[in-house]
């Protein structure tokens, strides 16, 4: 493998910091126990397994059809047992990147249903259906030909697989594969510490597969984890990636540098605000992507731009830019000119944030197509 300073392959957007990862720790023994070892599960113990890792094998976005395309699964041999991990990357927090879930929606009714329609990338969703995916497998009974749920879920969806050549690479991979082995991790911009799950609502936890009470196949590995324990090196694959998406992890700031902000529920923006929101969405010809009290503006899949409720204005919305590059006097100047940007950190990224009230959404849509077109140049 090339020294970690001479790597001649750059990786983009969220794919590339998860390539970047398995490239980097893939051939290094001592990396691979680490990050396993970094994870922590939903009760607050790290992954069972004993002793060396004696084999370790990955399987790169493969298509599960209903159950979705993990990130990737990485399977690895240790002491004798087999042990198989789902992961699910997402660049933001582990809360942002997930559906809240209330009591009301672990029934089955229609309007629960409609909840669940449309939050199949919700990171908590993803977990949840990887597991569904699993229990599934495991219920197969002979020479398996197609890999189906047999009753529904609160989502009102019985979900199958039925690609012969997928479920013949997924059973090989299982084989010997003991059923308190298996376990579903999220990959996410939260900060180290020594139980990260504490640090997350119950209400976005994933939610529980028919008739369990609790679980512990649920771990959580955050960038910072990874950093301080794994890959402690900038450079390399991953540090090029991170470099390039620039991912800055909490505690990568110094103390005091930046305000860090939360999205502010849905629930606390009031009526007026959310569809302010939407309206200057729907016209501002931006693609933006609804996450859990705020939303992200793309531009070529990457998150440039953030779109907030005002955390110290209840009347106005701010909209927020990662480059600063791209805000000068030229692109401010007769649009936001005497609006004085706020530098906020949000899930370990630090964006320029300039607020506004109603009567001022045609400078805010302004602003962010001009924010656009600085890319272009």
């Amino acid at each position: 493998m090339k020294d970690v300073e001479d790597v001649n392959i750059q990786f983009y957007g969220e794919r590339g910091i998860v390539n970047g990862i398995l490239l980097d720790i893939n051939d290094d023994q001592a990396k691979l126990e680490k990050f396993f070892g970094a994870i922590k599960l939903l009760d607050g113990t790290p992954l069972p397994w004993k002793g060396p890792i004696t084999e370790c094998k990955w399987l790169v976005e493969p298509c599960l059809a209903q159950f979705g395309d993990p990130d990737f699964i990485a399977v690895f041999m240790s002491q004798g047992e087999k042990y198989v991990l789902f992961f699910e990357a997402k660049r933001e927090g582990f809360e942002e990147s997930s559906l809240k879930i209330d009591d009301n929606m672990k029934t089955r009714s229609e309007e629960v249903k409609k909840k669940y329609k449309g939050q199949t990338s919700k990171l908590n969703i993803q977990l949840w259906l990887r597991h569904r995916f699993v229990q599934a497998y495991l219920s197969q009974k002979g020479k398996i030909t197609s890999i189906n749920e047999n009753y529904k879920y609160p989502d009102g969806q019985k979900r199958k697989l039925d690609k012969p050549i997928v479920i013949d690479l997924i059973h090989n991979l299982f084989k010997e594969v003991k059923k308190d082995n298996y376990y579903f991790i999220a990959l996410t911009n939260d900060k180290d510490c020594n139980d990260p799950w504490k640090e997350i609502n119950e209400k976005y936890h994933p939610p529980l597969v028919e008739n369990e009470k609790k679980t512990s196949r649920y771990g959580l590995l955050t960038y910072a984890s990874l950093e301080k324990r794994v890959i402690k090196n900038s450079k390399g694959f991953y540090g090029k990636a991170k470099e390039m998406m620039n991912l800055n992890t909490p505690g990568s700031l110094n103390a005091g540098e930046v305000e860090k902000i939360t999205g502010m529920c849905f629930m606390d923006w009031g009526n007026a605000r959310k569809e302010w929101a939407e309206k200057f969405i729907s016209e501002s010809g931006v693609k933006f992507n609804t996450l859990q009290g705020s939303y992200s503006g793309l531009v070529r899949g990457v998150v440039e731009m953030k779109l907030m409720a005002d955390p110290k204005n209840k009347d106005k919305l701010m909209i927020g830019f990662r480059s600063e590059d791209g805000i000068n006097i030229k692109l401010t100047k007769n649009i936001a000119e005497n609006i004085t940007p706020v530098q906020y950190c949000i899930n370990g990224q630090k964006f320029f944030f300039y607020s506004f009230d109603r009567s001022q959404t045609t400078n805010m849509q302004n602003l962010a197509l001009q924010y656009i077109d600085s890319f272009a140049r």
